[in-house]
C-alpha cells in the first residue's frame, strides 16, 4: 500500500475564500477518482508555529492507483484552478504502508 502526503503553504495574501474553496475542492477528489483507498485532508489549527495551512493524507493499493491519481483529470483541474491561484510552498512523501497497520 502506498502513503501519500501532500502539504501546502498559502501564500500570505491568500483570501479566507480561497482557503475554504482548497477544502471544498478537496472533499471532491475521493468521489471523482477511483484507486483511492483513503483519503484525509484538514487545514492548520493554528496551534504551532511555522505549519503548513493544509495537509492531505491518502492511501492507495499501490503505485500504480497513486500515478492515477496525479493524472486525473479532476486532479489537474484541483491543482490548476484552486491551488495554483494561492500556492506558496509545498512539500509531498510517498511510503510504503504495511497493509495491516
Amino acid at each position: 500500500m502506498i502513503c501519500h502526503v501532500w502539504s501546502m503553504r498559502m501564500k500570505p495574501e491568500s483570501t479566507p475564500e480561497q482557503r475554504q474553496a482548497v477544502l471544498d475542492a478537496l472533499a471532491t477528489l475521493p468521489e471523482q477518482i477511483p484507486g483511492i483507498l483513503s483519503f484525509t485532508f484538514g487545514g492548520d489549527l493554528g496551534l504551532g508555529r511555522d505549519n503548513a495551512d493544509v495537509v492531505v493524507i491518502a492511501r492507495f493499493a499501490d503505485e500504480a492507483d497513486w500515478r492515477a491519481y496525479l493524472v486525473h483529470p479532476a486532479h489537474d483541474r484541483f491543482a490548476e484552478d484552486v491551488v495554483t491561484p494561492v500556492y506558496g510552498s509545498g512539500a509531498a512523501i510517498q511510503f510504503a504502508v504495511d497493509e495491516s497497520s
